[in-house]
């Protein structure tokens, strides 16, 4: 017979070696895997679908005072792509190697998550352990690809307001200082722009003034210069999430080589701090497009602001017992806003707290070639969801 360790092990492997890809998946094999873990554990569990092959799966656990709202424990069930040829073991084999790494893609992000909020239910349980507040457990499809088809749809539905949340956790990263677990508070604004340049045509031979190529210079070096500023003024850390990061994506024009193109647009990500002034920022954009010249302008593609970021003082009945955990097993935690954007941001803005936390520390290797765990972090990841969990859901006072 397998140990507790053992086997919470072998569920994360088999969780992993499920090929759920983002809108290539059909998640009818994580429906039915986590249905089996939700029996085996005791939960009550459900199946709503969104739209076709958009399956939410939540699973419940009712505490002594079910009015009370309740904890949501979320995590995604889609991964992004893997190109097997980069990788040192097949990227759904769940290998584990002679170090203790179990490879593959979403061993950080996000199915370990998943597997350690299962586990640390299923150790509660058999400790018979009764909670004040409800523990919700939900698994979602198609974060990878924004939410929008996930998340996103299922706040907006009746079954979501029926489960009354209060309070939910969901994924973080992994921290690259030893002894700290970072916790996310909030997220970037997402800002995706298309700028359109157009300008002046002709045969390819000639030197046309106020070509669109010209104007996408200067354009890309206002940007650019731009890039450069901030990420001096972030030190040069990559994932500073206190200062403005832009990338131009995709950029698309052009019919034949032999053809000056009248128009080029660019696609560019940019992900601002929630202390940016929106205001400014539109005109800072402005001002390039004006710098390249006439014919160049703006097409807003996705604005997401998150105006109502989670707080960590007294107003939050829920951040003193969670950080009183992990100090009492000799840990930090590093709160900051998320630099990139998760499922959280549509519980934020419905009013709910949401701590971002996966228990990891190591480098962050969410959407690399050789994505892996520890297996002893892993574990560790259990002990400390099984703490959290004895800590805030004893809290009855609290609405």
């Amino acid at each position: 017979m397998m140990s507790y360790d053992e086997s919470a092990v072998e569920t994360l492997r088999q969780y992993i070696q499920i090929e759920s890809v983002s809108n290539t998946t059909n998640y009818e094999e994580c429906v039915t895997f986590l249905k089996a873990q939700a029996e085996s554990i005791g939960l009550e569990c459900k199946v709503i679908q969104l739209k076709p092959n958009r399956p939410v799966v939540i699973m419940k656990w009712t505490g002594m005072k079910p009015d009370l709202p309740a904890i949501c424990l979320n995590s995604h069930m889609d991964v992004v792509p893997a190109e097997a040829d980069k990788w040192s073991h097949p990227p759904f084999s769940a290998h584990i190697d002679e170090h203790g790494r179990i490879f593959g893609r979403g061993t950080q992000d996000m199915k370990s998550v998943g597997i350690q909020y299962l586990e640390a239910v299923r150790r509660l349980k058999r400790e018979e352990a009764v909670l004040a507040r409800t523990l919700v457990l939900t698994f979602v499809p198609d974060e990878e690809m924004g939410g929008q088809e996930g998340m996103k749809m299922f706040v907006k539905t009746k079954a979501f307001r029926k489960l009354n949340i209060g309070f939910a956790l969901d994924e973080g990263v992994a921290s690259n200082r030893p002894g700290h677990f970072v916790l996310f508070y909030g997220e970037k604004h997402k800002w995706s722009v298309k700028f359109h340049v157009t300008g002046d045509v002709g045969h390819g031979c000639l030197n046309i003034p106020n070509t669109a190529g010209a104007k996408l210079a200067r354009l890309l070096k206002s940007i650019y210069d731009f890039r450069e500023e901030q990420f001096e003024l972030a030190g040069r850390r990559v994932d500073n999430p206190d200062f403005v990061s832009i990338n131009a994506t995709i950029i698309q024009g052009g019919t034949q080589e032999n053809v000056i193109p009248s128009e080029f647009v660019v696609s560019a990500d940019i992900r601002l701090p929630p202390k940016v002034n929106i205001d400014e920022w539109k005109a800072t954009m402005n001002s390039w497009c004006e710098d390249a010249g006439e014919g160049c302008w703006i097409e807003e593609v996705v604005c997401e602001i998150i105006d109502k970021p989670t707080y960590l003082d007294e107003s939050n009945p829920y951040y003193e017992p969670f950080q009183e955990t992990i100090q009492k097993m000799g840990y930090q935690l590093l709160p900051q806003v998320c630099y990139a954007m998760t499922d959280a941001r549509y519980l934020r803005n419905l009013g709910i707290s949401v701590f971002g936390f996966t228990p990891l520390t190591g480098e962050p290797r969410l959407h690399k070639h050789d994505e892996f765990i520890g297996r002893k972090e892993f574990l560790l990841g259990i002990t400390m969801y099984y703490r959290i969990l004895l800590n805030i859901g004893y809290v009855p006072e609290y609405n």
